[in-house]
């Protein structure tokens, strides 16, 4: 519970905190159950798009929460997190599963790994 209690502040946090940055905000966050809490230091919170997510776009807006200025890769694409953690990535799709590789890194040189799996289903034409 108390974990719970501490993500649902910390995404609420987010959205407090990014509202005032230059970072873009989601219209919606997405349930808090369907956050990714990557472990670690940095700890790295995914707040879109879900694992496993399936879109019909050739690109995915990936939207997140870590370590104020920590460094992300998100495949080749580098992101440096905002002052309140905020992040933002568009990463291209190939059509089917993508593997979208994730590493961030802080100042101490601490890094944290994950692989998030979309699927890009392009939408068929009448």
């Amino acid at each position: 519970m108390k974990q719970y209690l501490g993500l649902l502040a910390f995404t609420l946090g987010f959205g407090l905190a990014a509202c005032g940055g230059p970072t873009p905000v989601p219209a919606a966050s997405p349930p808090a159950g369907e956050a990714i809490v990557v472990p670690g230091k940095p700890q790295v919170i995914i707040l879109s798009p879900p694992e496993d997510a399936v879109v019909n776009a050739p690109q995915v807006e990936i939207i997140g929460q870590t370590t104020s200025d920590a460094v992300l890769t998100f495949n080749d694409e580098i992101v440096i997190a905002g002052p309140d953690g905020a992040f933002m990535v568009t990463v291209p799709l190939d059509e089917g599963p993508n593997l979208v590789q994730m590493v961030a890194s802080d100042a101490e040189g601490n890094e944290t790994t994950f692989e998030l799996t979309v699927t890009y289903e392009p939408q068929s034409r009448p």
